[in-house]
């Protein structure tokens, strides 16, 4: 969004939610599993940012609390779509990590949340632990909450 003072929201349960907010007060909030991961939607997310007039170098993307790449493991398919890497048997894949490179390459600033949505069941829901809840990522930013030059 645009608009400051929007509020943006996301549900998941093993999928990065990211945060990406502009000192503007333009922000995005996605959900990125493996095809969004495999599709690079945060560089999409980061190019209309971009195409905005918008300084991707000021931009503060956040990935929140997934799945971590020692629970997900994927088919080699996915892992081939995912990393662009060819494996002949199911393979961990860390979508956070791939995603971070993603936006650090693209000139944006990351954190990483340390959370696993699995290994931290008991705080999280997780779809592959079994569960059929779901967790809600928000965002809400004030019109500029940065002073800058």
């Amino acid at each position: 969004s645009a608009a400051p003072g929007t509020a943006l929201a996301v549900s998941l349960a093993d999928c990065v939610p990211i945060f990406i907010a502009h000192p503007s007060g333009a922000c995005a909030l996605l959900h990125s599993g493996w095809k969004g991961t495999a599709a690079r939607i945060v560089l999409r997310a980061i190019s209309l940012f971009g195409q905005r007039g918008l300084a991707v170098g000021d931009l503060l993307v956040h990935l929140g609390p997934a799945i971590c790449g020692r629970c997900y493991e994927v088919g080699a398919d996915v892992y081939g779509a995912v990393t662009g890497r060819r494996v002949d048997r199911p393979t961990p894949v860390d979508l956070r990590d791939v995603i971070a490179g993603h936006a650090s390459q693209a000139g944006a600033s990351v954190t990483v949340s340390e959370w696993c949505t699995r290994c931290h069941n008991a705080r999280f829901f997780s779809h592959r632990a079994g569960d059929d809840g779901r967790h809600l990522g928000l965002l809400a930013l004030p019109g500029r909450f940065l002073d800058g030059p």
